[in-house]
């Protein structure tokens, strides 16, 4: 079984906590990061050449930050006179 690799920004679709051989995956980033990688479609696949039993193929991509948003709810606040 092949599980989501956990990067900020990634988001494997569909979503589910394990992934079986012979299961393609679209990966896609969250708002304000982009894409960098080979593909954004990869497959489950059982791996003689890897340290461990499965790997996915091609390897997953990464999502790197483009911009960030200038609103931060966090720091959003009321002033009353």
């Amino acid at each position: 079984m092949c599980v989501q690799d956990e990067s900020t920004g990634l988001e494997f679709l569909p979503k589910k906590n394990r992934y079986y051989i012979g299961e393609e995956v679209v990966v896609e980033c969250q708002e304000g990061y982009g894409l960098q990688g080979e593909s954004n479609s990869i497959q489950c696949v059982s791996s003689q050449n890897s340290p461990w039993p499965v790997a996915w193929v091609p390897p997953v991509p990464k999502c790197t930050v483009r911009y960030r948003s200038r609103f931060n709810e966090s720091e959003m606040f009321l002033s009353c006179s």
